[in-house]
């Protein structure tokens, strides 16, 4: 059967699987079809039912796969696709779901594309993320990490476009100048957008970028 006829399911027995038992996990390591929230619950009078369809909006989420360091500390979730799917399809799923339970938020991206730990962590919680990153090898996969250099250097080409801009609109006598700054600045807001494929690295760029420009300025994670 050609794989792009497989379903999620189907991928997930025939290729992470053993992708992962391959990698040195053991089968007591990692869990399927884990749940990480309940169905929101939606009150109409004196009625109140939780939306139990994990595809309706509000419903219950799971994560396709949770990998544990040992039994009650998980360090990453796996996020299956279908294989017609683009290789960062699912990260910002992944990274939702994630950050609901696990320690995802400890990393960041840098303009290589590679997964690297967040400088404001702790020195301990630094060497959790590098040995997550060494033991999934989340960065080994180079078409992934050079998908998400593109990302970065999109950003990072749209933030320079926007500066340059900026200083030719001056006390705003240059309509270009300004139209150029108002298309960078949407096209940024549509790269870092949550929906958007890879807006994690995309967030990141802009982050650091932002703070190197004002270094006692506060930038938010969103």
């Amino acid at each position: 059967m050609d794989n792009y006829q497989l379903s999620e399911r189907d991928i997930c027995t025939k290729f992470i699987t053993p992708a992962i038992q391959q990698a040195g996990w053991r089968q007591d390591q990692f869990y399927e079809e884990v749940k990480l929230t309940d169905g929101r619950v939606v009150v109409r009078g004196t009625l109140a039912a939780r939306v139990g369809n994990p595809q309706s909006k509000g419903g219950p989420k799971r994560a396709d796969y949770v990998l544990y360091a040992r039994r009650g500390l998980p360090i990453a979730v796996v996020e299956a696709k279908q294989a017609c799917f683009s290789v960062g399809h699912g990260m910002q799923q992944a990274l939702a779901y994630a950050e609901m339970k696990y320690d995802v938020t400890l990393i960041m991206f840098d303009e290589e594309g590679k997964v690297i730990p967040r400088p404001d962590a702790s020195e301990w919680e630094q060497e959790r993320v590098r040995e997550t990153v060494k033991r999934l090898k989340l960065n080994e996969h180079v078409a992934l990490a050079e998908a998400r250099r593109k990302i970065w250097q999109k950003v990072d080409g749209l933030i320079a476009d926007y500066t340059a801009a900026k200083i030719r609109y001056g006390d705003g006598a240059n309509p270009a100048a300004k139209t150029k700054m108002n298309q960078a600045r949407a096209r940024i807001r549509e790269l870092v957008d949550p929906t958007a494929e890879l807006s994690s690295v995309a967030r990141w760029c802009l982050r650091l970028r932002y703070n190197q420009r004002n270094p006692q300025g506060v930038q938010s994670n969103q």
